[in-house]
């Protein structure tokens, strides 16, 4: 049963990374993950990521509820919660 919701907790936890990386090409973010180049075409901006991973930590307000869902933390241990109850209620 552990192993069951360990792996639900992981899985869980890899989808809400994903959603994280999802928001980061939304128009809401504007141009966070994919942003114009001078033709006006998008272009993948990788580095992007390690700035949107560290902003929670020094930037307070991405702990706010409006924030949420583009704050990894929270994103992803809400997914590896919610996978540990999925997969124990499961069983």
């Amino acid at each position: 049963m552990t192993t069951k919701i360990l792996a639900g907790a992981a899985i869980g936890g890899i989808s809400g990374f994903g959603y994280f990386l999802y928001k980061l090409t939304c128009d809401d973010m504007k141009g966070t993950l994919l942003r114009p180049d001078a033709d006006g075409e998008l272009q993948l901006v990788p580095q992007a990521i390690p700035k949107m991973m560290n902003a929670p930590l020094k930037q307070s307000f991405f702990w706010t509820p409006e924030f949420w869902s583009t704050n990894w933390f929270v994103t992803t241990g809400a997914g590896a919660v919610g996978g540990a109850i999925g997969a124990s209620l499961m069983t």
